[in-house]
């Protein structure tokens, strides 16, 4: 994103600044707001109808620095050693990025959760601490650089231990992939456009297909015999929990225990006799995952699921299950961002961010 004045229309008159000695030049010859409100002696950046979002100021550290204030996050510093600090707080949000975005001329974007900043093909995460920049005149053209890249820790899977871990439902993998492939059946339809179909493979079913391998519930309204597995593909990480659970405790608790339940369906050690049966079970389960639920009045209307969803639902369901035993936390290279997703299947695991999630959500439902 070069060149970028902003999208967003306040923005528009924002100064493109990367070096110090223009930073303190537009901090000396901004005159600060008049009268005695609350935005009086602040130095506007920009338009100064726009004060309260953007400002300058005089380093609040070292009175040499001079600081662009978003609303009153110093976002960039530039120092006089040349430096450029790059620095969000915990305003990781697209105003903050199409900030930095404006004023240094740099591509700010959000990848996996984490706000990346990107100059001529270098880029790198910009850490809680802050990013520290400095605009190289002798490069060809003159560009922004790096200094001191920080390196940054995630999760990757063990290629090794997602091996065993296949190992204990091998034959229900092949049993799987075989079932998939005799029921993908290709799907012809027509778009909006004149004479522009779209092609795609999915498997079809029927409601009394789905009442028949899981049972049917005669409370419920319509036919929704799959209760509960739907667990298997939201595992708890750090959100607000689904409302039927008292506590992350009891979450976490019933998503091991369906996860149970379902691997003990798909293990290679069971007897022969139900194994079949047990196979044809868990498979019916990955189907239903994404479909919608049949009207009990019509169970043998056909449901069409993609292809592709049925299968990332059983790849989703084991790895997130095992996932502390198939992640391993490796260091990253430059620019390399944590993969947000494994963090999040590993979340659960931490006691201390459990406890920390539990009391930020009794604190925004107002409970003591």
């Amino acid at each position: 994103m070069w060149g970028n004045n902003g999208n967003n229309s306040t923005m528009r008159n924002l100064p493109y600044v990367r070096e110090y000695s223009l930073a303190k030049r537009i901090f000396d010859s901004t005159k600060p707001m008049r009268g005695n409100g609350v935005n009086a002696g602040i130095k506007p950046l920009g338009a100064r109808n726009n004060v309260t979002a953007y400002s300058v100021r005089a380093g609040t550290v070292d009175a040499t620095d001079v600081e662009f204030v978003l609303y009153k996050t110093p976002v960039i510093t530039f120092k006089e050693d040349g430096r450029i600090l790059v620095f969000m707080e915990r305003w990781n949000t697209n105003t903050t990025r199409e900030f930095i975005n404006t004023i240094l001329n740099v591509n700010c974007y959000a990848k996996s959760g984490k706000s990346v900043l990107e100059t001529y093909g270098q880029a790198s995460i910009i850490p809680p601490t802050g990013l520290v920049l400095r605009y190289d005149v002798e490069a060809m053209p003159p560009r922004l650089v790096f200094e001191g890249k920080p390196k940054f820790t995630g999760y990757a899977v063990s290629r090794a231990k997602a091996n065993k871990v296949r190992a204990q439902f091998s034959q229900f993998a092949k049993y799987f992939k075989g079932c998939v492939s005799l029921r993908s059946v290709e799907m012809v339809e027509k778009s909006y456009y004149a004479g522009d179909y779209t092609k795609y493979n999915a498997i079809e079913y029927t409601g009394a297909e789905i009442i028949e391998v899981l049972g049917d519930e005669p409370t419920a309204t319509v036919a929704n015999p799959w209760t509960g597995w739907d667990l298997l593909k939201h595992r708890p990480f750090h959100q607000f929990r689904p409302m039927q659970f008292g506590t992350y405790a009891n979450w976490i608790a019933a998503y091991n225990a369906k996860c149970e339940e379902f691997f003990d369906l798909i293990k290679d050690d069971q007897p022969d006799e139900t194994k079949t049966q047990n196979f044809y079970k868990a498979m019916v389960i990955c189907m239903i995952l994404n479909s919608k639920k049949p009207n009990r009045e019509t169970p043998n209307k056909v449901i069409h699921t993609l292809t592709n969803n049925v299968t990332n639902n059983f790849d989703d369901i084991w790895k997130m299950y095992f996932a502390k035993d198939i992640l391993e936390e490796v260091v990253l290279g430059d620019g390399v961002t944590p993969n947000q997703t494994y963090a999040n299947w590993m979340w659960m695991y931490n006691q201390e961010k459990v406890d920390e999630a539990e009391a930020q959500e009794r604190k925004y439902m107002g409970v003591v």
